[in-house]
């Protein structure tokens, strides 16, 4: 995936496995390269970078799973007891195995706000959208 696909990219940060930014001025994405595993210091990072870029509020989240991509353990545990306060949570996974496991985690844990589990960036930004 291509920074430049996105729309209207602004304010850039990555490692050598995530980049966030900033779409449309108001959704925080993150999205995790392919052929990634994802250590606790990149998920640590996003969630800094959600600190720094959401000062004035919660925002609209877009987390994706590039393909191949996946998390440690001691980042799938720092995920599921550390929480942000966002507008709305949209998940992109490819992978149908993560993507039920995903689910069914939804289902069993509430977040605090509106999550959900989407195959494509378009039809989660939709979704993303129907948000104020």
């Amino acid at each position: 995936m291509e920074i430049d696909q996105l729309l209207n990219p602004t304010n850039i940060t990555e490692t050598e496995t995530v980049f966030c930014c900033l779409l449309e001025e108001s959704i925080f994405y993150s999205y995790y390269k392919p052929g990634t595993i994802a250590v606790i210091e990149d998920t640590k990072f996003i969630f800094n970078q959600y600190k720094e870029f959401n000062r004035e509020g919660p925002m609209k989240v877009l987390v994706e799973m590039g393909p191949h991509s996946s998390l440690d353990k001691p980042s799938r545990e720092f995920l599921q007891e550390h929480k942000v306060k966002a507008i709305c949570e949209a998940l992109v996974i490819t992978n149908l195995a993560q993507r039920l496991i995903l689910n069914f985690y939804l289902g069993v844990k509430s977040h605090g706000n509106p999550s959900r589990v989407f195959k494509s960036r378009k039809n989660a930004l939709e979704w993303i959208n129907s948000f104020e």
